[in-house]
């Protein structure tokens, strides 16, 4: 069952403020960013492997946020956040309830390996930069040479690169990493 929730207008528009967004015709539209802008735009760039994904309300009873934990297993960027990490975002399902609120929040699974890149806002939470642009999927094939990075992509909710390479285009995790010291100058 899907259901709109109060205050998840007010919520979704902080979410998009903080997220580089422009109005087209009444949709929200994300800009598409290179790797070396999302990096520009992010306080940590970290390689970890999530531990938990759990949903609960507010206390209000009116929202539902996801935490996300997460192992580290390297870090890129950024002052040291030690060896795990906790990410909360808005949207989630508790109580056979979907809380749905962006299409372009990036879901989790427990035992995925992930490269984020990072923000932090408002208490020093921090935020993945660029909505879903900023977390990679790591994928190990034993047959594999070497892992992949992927992305999930939603169709529509990104605008086209603004300039410089299309992250998406790194698909080799060693590529990725070479590229993503480059940036950070590490």
């Amino acid at each position: 069952m899907r259901k709109i929730l109060p205050g998840v207008g007010f919520a979704l528009s902080l979410v998009l403020l903080s997220a580089g967004t422009t109005t087209l015709a009444g949709a929200q539209v994300v800009s598409r960013l290179s790797l070396e802008e999302l990096a520009g735009s992010s306080d940590y760039i970290i390689h970890g492997v999530v531990s938990s994904v759990t949903a609960d309300w507010n206390e209000e009873h009116t929202l539902i946020y996801t935490t996300i934990d997460i192992d580290l297993r390297d870090q890129f960027a950024g002052e040291p956040l030690g060896g795990a990490l906790r990410l909360r975002q808005l949207g989630g399902t508790v109580d056979g309830i979907d809380q749905a609120v962006l299409p372009t929040l990036p879901g989790y699974v427990k035992g995925e390996e992930v490269l984020l890149f990072l923000r932090s806002v408002q208490g020093g939470q921090l935020v993945v930069s660029g909505l879903t642009q900023g977390k990679f999927t790591v994928r190990r094939d034993p047959r594999a040479v070497e892992a992949r990075v992927t992305r999930d992509w939603v169709d529509g909710s990104l605008a086209p690169p603004a300039s410089g390479t299309d992250p998406a285009g790194l698909v080799g995790y060693m590529e990725m990493i070479r590229a993503i010291r480059k940036i950070a100058g590490r």
